[in-house]
């Protein structure tokens, strides 16, 4: 390989793998992406200034380069801990080590308890943290450390006596352990890779917690609040992260993006719990087993159950120009998929959890340890209001994780988009020869897309498109297969609710219907690919499925 095509390498796993390195050889996460910063860029460097030289192996250049890096970072280090503390800092804090400490016999030794005292002040609990700073590094008095966290003067000495006794504790362990050649604080954090599949359901605009969980340490602190309450310290000391991370990722994730829904719910304590469901693989390998055992029967239901509505489905009074069975049924399919869990929450609802407490929010998610397991047929929805001489629009897509990509996502501008608002135009067509230079450019992109086709001179949507008024009646005919389908969906539902009632806290029961989604895809999943292998539905061809989406138009 060329050094040229060295930041060809650098995907999400190898940047999680190198930043996970420099947050195990730094004190923290803001140092670690300092770090993470400089190998990067001393690789770009290295590519660019002799780009078409040979390297034998990739990885093992970039890890040498890794360790060349932080070899001068250490030293830069080191070099600004001696400027700033030579002299003064040991005196600064005399009196956390016991006078007679047999680990104060040179410099070497004070300096190396000093490096061990800084580092372990940062993992004490914010209040007894703030006043060892204040008082031992900032020097301040403890009357002006009292008035400044309005407290007594008696609460700042009892802080400083509590902290000064945790601290001497920790250091002379860590230092006993060194003796006997245990390498404690070199060891890396326990932040092994942890991959979490999280889904949502909703409008993700109103708030989406899944855009505040994408870095391992958020991932991690979520994990160990899955099963029970915890405190900022007892997460602390699992990751052997500082406190003063945990904290702020606490106080994050519990905040969420508008302060309604977080990723974590405070409770009594100063304990955070997670708040919404999250399970280990092998729950939801077991509620995906739940389903598994009913759907092959039910399948062969609806596919019997579609062949014999045909008629049915392509008589609603659609919008479009012509109808194909596989425009409707595209869309049929994916609300067909949705039926058997959809059944099954109503009688959770119904049954098994009648009394909990249902969540009212416009958006919610709910997620699961990521194995290699991934069902997706998903659709997201675009908007927008007094367009284009219509009330309102509605743009839905298809798409299928990770095998065809949704051609836009939920927030998408429907507006900003050239392509979709020709489509929208189209509705009834459009004169090709009442368009400009421009517009005949967008809808050749259009018609690339899949958006719309030509029949003359007219311009029309592909989209299978209905009247908001109608919109409802749309999925009638698919309705009648609830009653078909009520067993198979009493079957799932006790076996689900004895599961979800181990798997979730009690504070989560509510949520039941977030944690049946995630089994019930491997349903929709089941119904679509079903429907394409006995000819119902044609298979993508493109790696998108923007031809088959879906649109609700509203008149004035």
């Amino acid at each position: 390989m060329r050094k040229s095509q060295l930041t060809d390498l650098f995907d999400q796993k190898l940047l999680d793998s190198l930043y996970g390195w420099c947050y195990s050889k730094t004190s923290g996460s803001t140092e670690a992406q300092e770090l993470c910063s400089d190998i990067t860029f001393a690789i770009v460097k290295t590519a660019n200034r002799d780009p078409d030289a040979e390297v034998e192996n990739a990885y093992a250049f970039i890890w040498q380069a890794a360790r060349r890096v932080y070899a001068d970072f250490a030293e830069k280090k080191r070099l600004t801990s001696v400027r700033t503390y030579h002299g003064d800092a040991d005196l600064a804090m005399a009196g956390i080590a016991d006078s007679d400490d047999a680990y104060a016999d040179d410099d070497n030794d004070d300096a190396e308890s000093l490096s061990l005292i800084l580092h372990r002040i940062s993992f004490l609990s914010r209040i007894y943290r703030e006043v060892m700073i204040a008082f031992y590094l900032d020097g301040l008095p403890v009357a002006e450390i009292a008035k400044q966290q309005n407290t007594s003067e008696g609460a700042v000495r009892e802080r400083l006596r509590a902290a000064r006794g945790k601290i001497r504790d920790e250091v002379k362990e860590i230092m006993e352990m060194e003796e006997k050649n245990t390498k404690t604080m070199d060891r890396p954090t326990s932040l092994q890779r942890l991959d979490l599949a999280l889904w949502g359901t909703g409008s993700p605009m109103w708030s989406d917690p899944r855009r505040l969980l994408e870095r391992q340490l958020s991932m991690h602190v979520l994990w160990l609040c899955r099963k029970k309450p915890r405190t900022p310290k007892e997460i602390s000391d699992e990751l052997d992260v500082p406190m003063v991370y945990i904290e702020e990722e606490c106080e994050l994730q519990a905040e969420g993006e508008n302060g309604k829904y977080g990723a974590l719910r405070r409770v009594d304590g100063g304990k955070y719990v997670i708040n919404f469901p999250l399970l280990d693989s092998g729950e939801f390998k077991r509620g995906c087993d739940v389903y598994g055992e009913v759907i092959p029967s039910a399948v062969e239901a609806i596919k019997s159950y579609v062949a014999e509505h045909e008629s049915e489905y392509l008589a609603f009074p659609y919008r479009n120009k012509t109808v194909t069975l596989p425009l409707v049924m595209w869309r049929q399919a994916h609300y067909i998929g949705d039926l058997l869990g959809k059944e099954v929450n109503k009688i959770l609802g119904e049954k098994y959890f009648a009394e909990e407490t249902k969540p009212d929010r416009p958006f919610s998610i709910a997620g699961y340890e990521y194995t290699g397991q991934l069902f997706g047929w998903g659709n997201d929805i675009a908007s927008a209001m007094n367009y284009c001489g219509y009330k309102n629009v509605d743009i839905s897509v298809i798409y299928h994780n990770p095998d065809i990509e949704p051609s836009f996502y939920c927030d998408h501008n429907i507006a900003n988009d050239a392509a979709l608002t020709l489509a929208v135009r189209a509705v009834d067509g459009i004169d090709v020869n009442a368009l400009d230079e421009d517009e005949r450019e967008q809808a050749a992109r259009a018609i690339e897309e899949g958006y719309i086709y030509r029949d003359g001179d007219t311009l029309y949507t592909k989209f299978l498109v209905v009247d908001g008024e109608d919109a409802e009646k749309m999925w009638d005919v698919s309705d009648g297969l609830t009653v078909m389908i009520r067993p198979f969906a009493e079957t799932i539902a006790e076996k689900t609710a004895k599961l979800l009632r181990s798997a979730l806290m009690p504070h989560l029961y509510g949520e039941y219907r977030y944690a049946n989604m995630l089994f019930s895809g491997v349903t929709r999943d089941a119904v679509i690919n079903a429907l394409i292998d006995c000819g119902m539905l044609p298979p993508p061809h493109d790696g998108k499925l923007g031809e088959y989406a879906y649109m609700m138009v509203l008149n004035r």
